[in-house]
């Protein structure tokens, strides 16, 4: 799969020098920016919901104010004998709506960003998992910083910048409307002050966003380097290297630090610059409308005189003018760090999904007819396409065998074909429908995953309350039953992680059997026989040929034994088809 934007992880794609460089950063924080877009569509109607509910808000918090002039005028004017009980409910009524309105942009908001994350995290982890099996960028290291670091950037984003970035907007336009009536010089006094916002911004900008690259790729180089020397700690143990590695580490800790340090000062200065903007600003109000009241504005055109209550009225929502401009300050290096997070999830989940529709469940039923028409597929990180116009049609019920080198495409193709990847150009049909309108393909690869639990739960995963017998049945037609009845416990033997204590053919024997619990229709076999040995493999032939049996199915694999399973064989050669 398309590895990282090279700015944040090593990919192998050369970084052009000088004004090349710069114009490659533009252009990856454009696709970044697009693709936060594209994200937040997931969540849109949540937050222009909590966008209205901002707005509500601030329109209480309008109704609050002017009641609360109305009793300070009240309170040191002359006395009166009533007529400030609709003040006092006033009051009530205003802060209890903007609480409320608060309250609910706040959980709509909340609700919004974890359905992104979720929609982000589900086509991460699928890219993940599901990848280009030659791509050689994506590290555990880089795939543990997407989902511990990254991932968690792009819900902060949504949670509290995107919305913060609304309620700068609106919230502000609402007070202006309430303050013009009360007094023109004071909204004018505020509004001219809002473009300082967006040029303090613009300029902190500048920096913000290398800043919080630089910081995500040290987190990823640290990362990378923990894992390494965790996985390989009893040979450095062995070699008496642990001292000097540890002394590695932690100079890599220590640049991390160092570049967080950067990222907050940034931050910090954003923050600041807003802080003396606000300041100033009410303070001109204050000035004003001070002097206004003991008579010493006389400069025309502006009006000689204010009333008390209007004075006081825009005196108490200055401050709220600038409350959420402060807050979009306070969260601004939110979205710089999502912008830079971006930029990796981007090119990580890139072309990978197709209609979302597709949905995760397996085709069943009958064998669907499989059609691929002068499909291409592009990689950002490669020169050449991975597949060059390649047409195929797959019959009801064949199984097609795809050889080829390394590299030749055949992963690619795997995937395609069964709804894992969009392709760059052509099309895709199963039964003369398009991939949103029926199921995946089942895959069983070339190192099946056994999770840390009993073997009848890696044998139901998905399938709860699975009857033992079915079980048992598909533990047959895997050739599994003497390997099963061997165990201590039968079903109930409880598995290490990745299935230790299994051999590895013990292992793809029970993703077989697993095959057959599924009653997929139509599988994707990619090197199922890879890393084993000749006898290994040849025992697993009649299980693989009696899951073929009756269903369609695409298999990739270098082994000629398993090939001859097919009924066709086609063949790959750097992206290009073959007969």
């Amino acid at each position: 799969m398309p590895g990282p934007s090279s700015t944040a992880v090593s990919t192998g794609k050369p970084v052009a020098p000088g004004r090349f460089r710069d114009e490659e950063a533009t252009q990856a924080r454009r696709e970044a920016r697009a693709w936060l877009a594209d994200a937040r569509g997931h969540g849109k109607t949540l937050f222009a919901a909590a966008g209205l509910a901002d707005v509500l808000a601030a329109a209480g918090t309008v109704l609050g104010c002017w009641n609360i002039a109305t009793l300070i005028v009240a309170g040191i004017g002359p006395r009166h004998s009533g007529g400030l009980d609709g003040a006092v409910v006033g009051v009530a009524v205003g802060a209890l709506v903007a609480a409320i309105a608060a309250l609910s942009a706040a959980r709509l908001a909340e609700a919004g960003a974890v359905r992104v994350e979720t929609a982000v995290r589900a086509d991460l982890l699928e890219s993940l998992l599901l990848g280009d099996a030659d791509e050689e960028s994506v590290t555990p290291a880089v795939a543990a910083t997407a989902v511990m670091e990254q991932l968690p950037q792009i819900g902060a984003y949504f949670r509290g910048y995107a919305r913060t970035a609304i309620t700068t907007v609106s919230v502000p336009v609402v007070i202006l409307i309430a303050i013009f009536p009360a007094s023109w010089v004071v909204g004018l006094l505020l509004l001219v002050s809002m473009p300082i916002v967006p040029i303090n911004m613009a300029v902190t900008g500048l920096g913000a966003t290398e800043a919080s690259r630089r910081q995500l790729t040290q987190i990823s180089e640290l990362s990378g380097q923990v894992l390494e020397r965790l996985q390989a700690a009893s040979t450095l143990r062995a070699l008496g290297a642990i001292e000097h590695q540890r002394r590695v580490v932690e100079r890599a800790a220590h640049e991390l630090a160092r570049r967080t340090a950067a990222v907050l000062r940034i931050a910090f200065l954003a923050s600041t610059a807003l802080e003396w903007v606000s300041t100033f600003g009410i303070g001109m109000v204050a000035m004003y409308t001070g002097a206004t009241l003991l008579g010493y504005v006389h400069a025309a055109p502006l009006p000689v005189d204010i009333s008390p209550r209007s004075a006081v009225f825009v005196l108490l929502l200055a401050p709220e003018f600038f409350l959420p401009l402060r807050r979009f300050a306070a969260a601004y290096h939110q979205g710089q760090e999502a912008i830079a997070a971006a930029e990796v999830l981007g090119s990580l989940t890139e072309a990978r999904h197709v209609t979302r529709g597709a949905g995760s469940s397996t085709w069943t039923g009958t064998p669907p007819r499989v059609e691929l028409r002068n499909v291409s597929v592009r990689y950002r990180t490669r020169s050449s396409a991975a597949l060059s116009d390649v047409t195929l049609t797959l019959p009801s019920g064949a199984a097609f065998g795809v050889s080829g080198a390394s590299g030749s495409g055949k992963s690619t193709l795997l995937r395609v074909a069964g709804s894992w990847l969009a392709p760059t150009e052509g099309t895709v049909r199963r039964d003369q429908r398009p991939p949103d309108q029926g199921g995946r393909a089942l895959l069983l690869g070339q190192r099946p995953y056994l999770f840390p639990g009993t073997l009848a739960d890696n044998l139901a995963l998905g399938q709860p309350g699975l009857p033992t017998s079915r079980m048992w049945e598909a533990i047959a037609r895997a050739q599994l039953t003497q390997v099963v009845q061997g165990l201590p416990e039968g079903l109930d033997t409880v598995l290490g992680e990745r299935g230790w204590g299994l051999s590895a053919g013990e292992a793809q024997r029970i993703s077989i059997a697993r095959a057959f619990l599924s009653d997929a229709t139509f599988l994707i076999l990619d090197e199922p026989t890879a890393h084993l040995d000749r006898d290994t493999e040849h025992s697993l032939l009649d299980p693989l040929r009696e899951l073929l049996r009756g269903r369609t199915a695409l298999l990739a694999s270098h082994s000629d034994a398993v090939l001859a399973l097919s009924d066709y064989v086609i063949t790959l050669e750097d992206g290009h088809l073959h007969d």
